[in-house]
């Protein structure tokens, strides 16, 4: 009996099985490479439309701010204009108001008279409120050339006929010059001006109110305008009472003027400076202004 035992066969590989699966599987991996490069153009398309569609936006909402800003400067340009234009003829309608209802052949007609002076007083209230809200709302001017002497002459003429119906005297010396020109606010400069002239009129019963205003040269690039405003004795003061000390003897129309100063200074970026002697107040306004490129060169 043979017992010996014979090799056992190798199982035969199907080469078409194989071929065939590897097939499969490179056409699976194709076709998932192709569906991966459609699904990324779709997305590439998508997110140039999106992207096309920011930018759509981004320029409309550009626009619509532009029109805005627009909107908004025009409003406070109105509310400057108006405010600047109502101010001083405001402020003289209370001084002469005022100086009316002291007059005996206007007596039968005083509280007539202290309606219409409570009734300018809120209108000269609304305007400081406009005018304060448009400076805190509206981006900080630029620099604007212009002639300190034009601003002052332009804040003299606004005061004149309120000088005049009191018989003051008021005068200027300007030693600064007409030929000076200077960068700045022009408007808000002529505004503190105008405070401060009508301020020593308000407190001045007669005599006069003396103003002088000079520029000193810094270092050929700036230089400083100083303004200085002196009214006469105690004894000329509006409201001035035997040993009332001229400290407390301002009217709230003063007071209030000299607080409009303050503040329109301190937006101006000067400075403002109170002295009193024998009775006499004065204030010195000084403000620092850069000159023009030609001016600066030439220093």
């Amino acid at each position: 009996m043979n017992t010996e035992q014979q090799p056992a066969e190798s199982p035969s590989i199907d080469r078409d099985a194989i071929a065939d699966l590897v097939e499969g599987i490179l056409a699976d991996a194709q076709r998932a490479q192709s569906r991966a490069v459609a699904r990324a153009e779709e997305l590439e398309l998508r997110l140039a439309e999106r992207g096309a569609e920011i930018v759509a936006l981004a320029e409309e909402l550009r626009r619509a701010h532009h029109e805005t800003k627009l909107e908004r400067r025009t409003r406070e340009r109105l509310i400057e204009r108006v405010g600047l234009g109502l101010a001083a003829p405001l402020q003289n309608l209370l001084g002469l108001i005022t100086a009316a209802e002291t007059s005996e052949p206007y007596a039968s007609g005083r509280p007539w008279l202290r309606a219409a002076v409570r009734a300018a007083e809120q209108l000269s209230g609304q305007l400081d409120h406009w005018r304060d809200e448009t400076a805190n709302a509206h981006e900080p001017p630029g620099l604007v050339p212009f002639r300190p002497s034009e601003a002052l002459e332009r804040a003299l003429a606004k005061s004149r006929d309120l000088a005049e119906s009191r018989d003051l005297v008021v005068e200027a010396y300007d030693r600064a010059g007409a030929e000076l020109v200077v960068l700045g606010d022009p408007s808000l400069f002529e505004r503190v001006l105008d405070a401060l002239i009508q301020h020593g009129i308000e407190r001045t019963r007669r005599g006069c109110v003396a103003i002088e205003m000079w520029w000193s040269q810094l270092d050929g690039q700036d230089g400083v305008i100083e303004v200085e405003f002196e009214d006469t004795a105690r004894e000329n003061v509006r409201g001035a009472r035997a040993g009332e000390s001229s400290d407390r003897i301002d009217t709230p129309r003063a007071i209030h003027l000299a607080q409009a100063a303050h503040e329109l200074t301190e937006r101006l970026g000067g400075w403002l400076e109170r002295s009193e002697r024998s009775g006499r107040v004065s204030w010195r306004l000084t403000v620092e202004f850069p000159l023009p490129e030609p001016r600066r060169q030439a220093g």
